[in-house]
């Protein structure tokens, strides 16, 4: 699992990362950055948006965790959100975000525990909603979650998937079989 963290707090960051190196091992790998902006263009550009998780503290310096995740969420909506604060005053905006879960500081770690076992689950459940297409000797296996839209002409199917239009020869009533 790809957990990104975003927190002004250098030793923060660091007790982050390493509660989740020590429980979880090589299963996560985390990627730990003080602002809004080098964390945006690790997303964008290093990792090509390959990130399942993202620590965000509300406060972060003079930037906005909430909006930063609002942002994150309309560009990659499958990145689940976890906030992390001192600031109980803004708990009642997280929820415009949707947020996975919701980290007090100082931090319990259990409860990180349990925000990244549920961060698993949810991940899980969407892994196991795939469809297998055959597309010209090619087999995808494809996520659901990942489907922007489908469109036919006559037995040509067109699965825009991601980033990439995948071509298939089938009729439009057997993906609509699959994808219900």
């Amino acid at each position: 699992m790809q957990i990104l963290i975003c927190d002004d707090n250098q030793k923060m960051l660091e007790i982050l990362s390493d509660k989740l190196k020590l429980r979880y091992h090589n299963e996560i790998v985390t990627h730990c950055f003080i602002n809004t902006f080098a964390a945006y263009t690790y997303i964008s550009d290093d990792s090509r948006g390959n990130i399942d998780a993202a620590i965000l503290d509300i406060s972060i310096g003079n930037e906005n965790g909430i909006e930063f995740a609002k942002k994150l969420q309309k560009e990659y909506p499958y990145i689940k959100i976890i906030f992390i604060t001192s600031y109980l005053k803004y708990s009642k905006d997280i929820f415009s975000v949707e947020p996975v879960y919701f980290l007090g500081k100082p931090l319990e770690e259990e409860k990180l525990y349990e925000a990244i076992e549920r961060v698993a689950d949810l991940i899980k459940k969407q892994q196991s909603e795939v469809i297998k297409i055959l597309s010209y000797g090619q087999i995808y296996i494809l996520e659901m979650h990942n489907i922007r839209y489908v469109e036919s002409d006559k037995r040509n199917i067109y699965i825009y998937y991601k980033d990439e239009i995948i071509k298939a020869l089938m009729h439009l009533n057997e993906i609509e079989e699959m994808l219900s």
